[in-house]
């Protein structure tokens, strides 16, 4: 078996020659274009990835009935909640799934084994959070997002660490 390896770096001859500020945003743009996309995924690389994810989904289903069964249009607020949720996350954890909820908001989930779940939506003025840990073993509650502008909720972060 053998490997490959490509070394990545910028195109050296596209945007050099220009002179002027349109050349120099432009060399700008080109530069954050390739840390973008030569971020390792490993050491929180999914976050921009899933941060990049929210963006697509919310191009999706920013009209309203965007399930066929009347669901609200996810909104600009949705968007900006979840991008701040993904910066608490601790890039320890797996990354989790981002799902659009019918009520207009992104949720997050984590799976582990068949019986084992928990869904965070940040939403409008708090985060609601619902944790499915064994048959016995059921959490839900909210936290208001003034709790969370520093740092994870730590009951999130709780089963966060001890279940995913």
């Amino acid at each position: 078996m053998s490997f490959a390896a490509l070394e990545m770096v910028p195109a050296s001859n596209t945007l050099e020659k220009g002179v002027g500020e349109d050349s120099r945003q432009l060399w700008k743009t080109e530069e954050e274009v390739f840390h973008h996309a030569t971020q390792p995924i490993l050491s929180g690389g999914w976050k921009r990835l899933l941060a990049d994810e929210a963006f697509e989904i919310y191009s999706e289903c920013s009209e309203p009935d965007w399930d066929g069964y009347d669901a609200a249009p996810l909104s600009e607020d949705s968007v900006l909640h979840a991008r701040h949720f993904i910066d608490l996350i601790p890039v320890w954890t797996p990354r989790p799934d981002l799902v659009p909820s019918p009520d207009g908001w992104l949720s997050f989930e984590w799976r582990s084994f068949p019986n084992r779940i928990l869904s965070v939506t940040p939403g409008n003025g708090v985060v609601i959070y619902a944790a499915a840990l064994g048959s016995q073993n059921v959490h839900y509650g909210r936290v208001s997002l003034e709790e969370c502008r520093e740092k994870l909720p730590p009951q999130i972060a709780e089963f966060l660490s001890e279940y995913f």
